[in-house]
């Protein structure tokens, strides 16, 4: 957090949610939440869900994530998020993968780069 990076929260012991209970979804949220506010001087407020297929995650789990103060979350099935037309759809952004080198990157991102003016790889 001192260098620049923002940590957010990803529930305390990684359960599929869709697979837990309402209570339990309820506690890995807030135990995970509670730790980065006593660790962290600014933690992000945007949820990442476990694993974040479309199997894993429920409108349930959305909802609960907007319940215990998140302001967002992202999945893991793959795309670009675009304008999000309703507030359901800030807990259910997609998002694209981890690309670790450069090259991957900027051709990962190259569809974004056209429409943000000033942009540049």
């Amino acid at each position: 957090e001192q260098r620049g990076m923002r940590f957010g929260s990803h529930t305390h012991t990684h359960p599929i949610l869709a697979r837990s209970s309402s209570e339990r979804v309820r506690d890995e949220l807030l135990q995970c939440w509670a730790l980065l506010r006593q660790e962290l001087s600014s933690p992000s407020r945007t949820f990442c869900f476990p694993s974040g297929t479309l199997r894993d995650y429920s409108v349930r789990d959305q909802e609960i994530v907007s319940s215990v103060g998140l302001s967002a979350a992202v999945t893991a099935h793959g795309g670009r998020a675009g304008r999000l037309r309703t507030p359901s759809e800030m807990y259910a952004i997609p998002r694209l993968a981890y690309e670790p080198t450069t090259t991957g990157f900027q051709w990962q991102v190259g569809g974004v780069l056209g429409t943000v003016p000033g942009a540049r790889a």
